[in-house]
């Protein structure tokens, strides 16, 4: 499996559908905001007054989604909750059993605090299986979820602030803002509705991130309703080289063991060209190769490339992915001489030099735990 998630607008997406090319089975695809909660997509029956959906939104989910299906491509809608009520509705006109607070590691008022939906609260509960049916029946060309949250605009309430969240965050600091209790009930929540709908709906939701140590173990046991689970070897979001002496977080190690027991997917989440601070992509192929033979030998046989192959800012990269995915144990010294032959013809020496020169500065960053560009 080779997926991609994509951190660009919908309306480039259609012109990048040569992905399958690439070797490419599934497709997630966000814009930055409010875009990634169910409100925007659906209506809610239990709170009417919030806003209405966004009719450009519902227009490119269904567009977008029907589009893959032609192509064989699975896509998936990427989604964090439980949204911050402000920003669709009333504070005033929410139920006061339906707010929670939360403590946000940033963002926030003055003092990092922010009123969230509550996933102890019956009425919230009932709103998210109402709007997940909705979201599961209204778009059939949507094969799945791609859940995300702690981050962004989706929080749960922190157990201290919230006397219904304290009562069940039994095992979690009381005064953090990512109990493992609350966001198990929430995971399963949005799992199990979407199969009451949809028995083949692929929920796929992120391993760890936001928790740590023993308490992913917990929250991973503790969740049902789950198809596939995403994370990258270092236990964070994501990363984009990996140095020789790396070796997969105990985070990453405990994910796959659940998957294997539940004989479900292990999707490993990585960045071969962009990250949030590199503006372009990456220029050279090398590291590519690396990450993909490494991640062989790690067991993994699912990858989540973060950001994607954007082929206007390299082709070579993309091409690279493609042949490696398939056979990580070729060597790049035989391969790439090829591959720039078949690209640039006589001005391949040139090139193949520049990409010498990049094959040498990866190899000297080999020795260390954490590089320049990592995410960590």
């Amino acid at each position: 499996m080779w997926a991609s998630i994509v951190r660009r607008p919908f309306s480039r997406v259609r012109q990048k559908c040569k992905i399958k090319v690439l070797g490419i089975n599934q497709w997630a695809s966000f814009e930055e905001g409010t875009t990634c909660s169910l409100s925007t997509l659906v209506s809610s029956d239990i709170f009417p007054f919030q806003a209405p959906p966004r009719a450009d939104l519902q227009n490119k989910v269904r567009a977008i989604s029907a589009f893959c299906s032609k192509y064989g491509i699975d896509y998936y809608h990427f989604l964090q909750e439980p949204g911050i009520p402000r920003l669709f509705g009333d504070l005033e006109k929410y139920p006061a059993d339906a707010l929670g607070t939360v403590k946000r590691p940033h963002g926030g008022d003055m003092d990092g605090l922010d009123r969230t939906l509550c996933i102890s609260s019956p009425i919230v509960q009932e709103h998210y299986r109402n709007m997940t049916r909705k979201f599961v029946r209204e778009y059939p060309d949507v094969k799945g979820i791609w859940f995300y949250n702690l981050d962004g605009r989706g929080w749960l309430c922190t157990p201290e602030l919230c006397e219904r969240c304290k009562k069940i965050c039994a095992d979690s600091p009381a005064n953090k803002y990512n109990p493992w209790e609350t966001q198990a009930l929430l995971i399963s929540l949005l799992a199990e509705t979407a199969h009451e709908v949809r028995a083949d709906f692929d929920f796929r939701s992120f391993a760890a991130v936001h928790h740590k140590g023993g308490a992913v173990e917990k929250l991973l046991r503790s969740s049902s309703g789950y198809n596939s689970l995403t994370g990258n070897w270092n236990g964070s979001d994501h990363d984009i080289m990996v140095p020789d002496v790396a070796e997969p977080a105990p985070e990453f190690v405990v994910a796959q063991k659940v998957c294997a027991e539940r004989l479900i997917p292990m999707v490993a989440y990585f960045s071969f060209n962009n990250l949030e601070q590199v503006s372009r992509s990456l220029p050279f192929p090398f590291h590519v190769c690396d990450a993909l033979n490494k991640f062989k030998g790690w067991g993994i046989t699912c990858i989540n490339e973060v950001v994607g192959p954007i082929p206007e800012h390299n082709s070579i990269n993309a091409l690279v992915m493609r042949e490696f995915q398939s056979n990580p144990d070729q060597s790049p010294e035989v391969f790439l001489p090829a591959l720039a032959g078949r690209q640039f013809g006589e001005k391949a020496g040139v090139e193949g030099n520049s990409w010498i020169v990049s094959q040498h500065y990866t190899r000297c960053r080999r020795s260390v735990k954490v590089h320049q560009l990592g995410s960590e």
